[in-house]
This record gives C-alpha cells, structure tokens and sequence, in this order.
C-alpha cells in the first residue's frame, strides 16, 4: 500500500534523537505507572474486602506501589527500545514513514517478549 511510504510532516521538521527518546521514554513510563496503580488500586480493594479501613488503604498503597513503578519501567523500557529502532531505521533508510515505525515497534515488541 501507498500509505506506507509517503512522506509525514514530521519528515520536514524532525525531532533530535535525544528529544524523541525523551518523549518516549516519559510517556511510557507515565502511562505505565498510571495502569499500574490503577491495577494495584483494583488488586489492593479486591484483596482488603471486609477488613478495617486503615487495612484496606495500607492493602491499597502496598498494592499500587508493587505494581505502578514495575509497569512504568518496563513501558519506559519499551519506549526506549521504540525510540533507538525508529532512529536507526530513519538514518539508515533515509525516510520518514509507517515502515519505520511499523518495523521499530515489531522489533522492540519481540525483543522485550524474548
């Protein structure tokens, strides 16, 4: 398809590879810190039932502090992986297209998975 491989605007005004890693790495991290404590605020009520409310907020805070910051580095860590592909597909290819993207992602995907 055609759509792969024409041009974006980012092509015309590109970001340093410092600023997109940046970008990507702190999105990442936010977002899994976020789904994390969401998923820790699920786990610790879930696991409280029933209890005094000093123990189901300290059930709460255990939970979302065990997994927030865990999901956060490993998202970050996948953004960073993200990050370094795309660039290297960009310098090495000379485009800025879904290709790049597409084959970064795919790679950071199955690198982390292994």
């Amino acid at each position: 398809p055609d759509f792969l491989f024409e041009e974006t605007a980012d092509a015309m005004y590109r970001r340093s590879w410092g600023d997109r890693l940046t970008y990507h790495i702190g999105v990442g991290y936010l977002v899994g810190l976020v789904a994390g404590g969401s998923w820790g605020l699920y786990e610790g009520l879930k696991s409280s039932t029933g209890e005094r409310q000093r123990i189901r907020i300290n059930a709460v805070l255990n939970a979302t502090g065990k997994h927030g910051p865990g999901l956060g580095n490993s998202v970050g860590c996948l953004g960073m992986m993200f990050s370094t592909f795309e660039t290297l597909a960009f310098n090495f290819r000379g485009e800025d297209d879904m290709l790049n993207v597409m084959g970064a992602g795919a790679l950071a995907g199955g690198i982390f998975k292994s």
